[in-house]
């Protein structure tokens, strides 16, 4: 009777110590798994913050170039004046203002005309 109790003991002890060894194994896998997907996570906000950063830069380049082209605009818009006679006003074309915070071309729905005189009414700009 005791050698069996022994026996049966043993064998318990073996399956318990088995179930263990898989549990750990299984919690291994589990860890490794999570590790690589907070890597890849990682990596994703990686790049998408370098993402971010060239889009803020593209941006500032855009907008950089925009105030050159409004620049180059205005400068356009007054020689034109001069040529046809009309008067160059500083910082203003058709009523709206040309000052640097005022998006003076945003909502714009009409065609601009470069002069008001009849030789260069046919120029448009848009």
């Amino acid at each position: 009777m005791l050698r069996r109790e022994v026996g049966r003991l043993t064998a318990e002890n073996s399956r318990l110590h088995a179930d263990l060894l898989r549990e750990a194994d299984a919690r291994a896998a589990h860890e490794a798994e999570a590790y690589q997907h907070s890597k890849k996570a990682e990596a994703a906000a990686a790049e998408l913050q370098y993402a971010r950063t060239a889009a803020l830069e593209r941006a500032a380049a855009l907008e950089r170039e925009r105030d050159g082209l409004k620049a180059k605009v205005r400068e356009l818009l007054c020689i034109g004046q001069h040529h046809g006679g009309g008067g160059c006003w500083e910082g203003q074309v058709g009523g709206k203002g040309l000052t640097p915070g005022n998006s003076w071309m945003a909502g714009w729905s009409t065609r601009v005309y470069a002069s008001t005189t009849p030789s260069t009414s046919s120029q448009l700009l848009y």
